[in-house]
């Protein structure tokens, strides 16, 4: 075999080898961003939601209850009729919180804490109700309750909240080892590009042929599949930071436990907004997820076009050394 002839077979294997290797590294970049989306959407985003849901039910409990036991009207209807729905609206919240899992084992064992204190601040709600003629006591036992329903709010806003947001964080920014990656992927499609270009050049001298179509349309594809996947990959950062900001402004207390009562309308109203509008801004970058199959496609097609353009070459190469022979 020719030293001609051998540079074709080993350029032609170092190209085969160098599209392998950036294909995997575009595949690894594009899914380790993308594989966040999903975990957000229908877990983490979710718990969130949840989790703001109780605290505002409690609030507008508490509320309602206070007004309703100060009240003239206390001996004939409680802590009123609103106040047990908001409290099984915070119960099944938390237990939906903690079939998430978000948080891990810290967070199941906060959210469990925090169902046993709903609990304790439902009998002396009751106890309080129970004792409505007596202003003494009502106050006394309103009093254990709304200290009972502060430790509730402390531990999920500073607790079991901290650690949501520590996991929208993770999952909203990819982190040094995927940009490294995205870093790597840019740097190998471009020492393609560079070595494709001087593939073409030094065939050019070699079989007096100005372009060689496979190895120029190799180089497009590639560009194509690398420039289409920067672009999705930047839409879907944007709106996972976006959906994090979102559900972040959810979490933030709306009213405090005193003026509940003239907030709770917009209070109650404001998660559901935000779920909707969570659950669109992540519908879009779901489907992103599936380009990564483009990816299984264009590499074997790089690859194609590689051989193409190169084993021709060596075929002619070796004809033309068999004629001078």
């Amino acid at each position: 075999m020719s030293t001609t002839r051998r540079w074709l077979v080993r350029r032609t294997a170092g190209l085969l080898l160098l599209t392998t290797v950036t294909v995997a590294t575009l595949l690894s970049a594009y899914v380790g961003v993308h594989r966040h989306v999903e975990p957000m959407r229908t877990q983490t985003a979710p718990a969130v939601l949840e989790v703001a849901a109780a605290m505002t039910a409690l609030e507008n409990a508490h509320a309602e209850a206070e007004q309703t036991l100060e009240s003239e009207s206390a001996a004939l209807v409680g802590a009123g009729s609103d106040h047990r729905t908001q409290l099984s609206v915070a119960n099944q919240s938390l237990s939906s919180a903690v079939e998430a899992g978000v948080a891990g084992e810290p967070g199941f064992r906060e959210l469990q804490t925090a169902i046993g204190l709903i609990v304790a601040y439902t009998g002396w709600m009751d106890q309080a109700q129970l004792y409505g003629n007596d202003d003494r006591l009502r106050e006394a036992y309103l009093f254990y309750a709304d200290t009972t329903l502060d430790g509730i709010l402390t531990l999920l806003a500073e607790d079991v909240q901290a650690r949501q947001t520590a996991e929208l964080n993770r999952q909203a920014s990819p982190g040094l080892p995927v940009w490294a990656a995205w870093a790597v992927a840019v740097v190998l499609c471009c020492a393609f590009v560079v070595l494709v270009l001087r593939t073409q050049a030094t065939m050019r001298r070699l079989f007096r042929r100005r372009l060689n179509p496979p190895l120029l349309a190799a180089i497009g594809l590639l560009a194509c599949t690398l420039g289409l996947l920067v672009w999705f990959t930047g839409s879907t950062v944007n709106d996972l930071r976006d959906a994090r900001t979102e559900l972040q402004q959810v979490r933030e207390p709306r009213v405090g436990v005193s003026d509940a009562a003239s907030a709770s309308a917009s209070a109650s109203a404001s998660p559901d907004t935000s779920q909707q509008d969570v659950a669109d801004r992540l519908d879009e970058p779901g489907w992103r997820v599936v380009l990564s199959s483009w990816i299984w496609v264009s590499g074997p097609a790089i690859g194609g076009l590689v051989l193409w353009g190169m084993v021709p070459r060596v075929v002619e190469y070796q004809h033309q050394e068999r004629w001078l022979t």
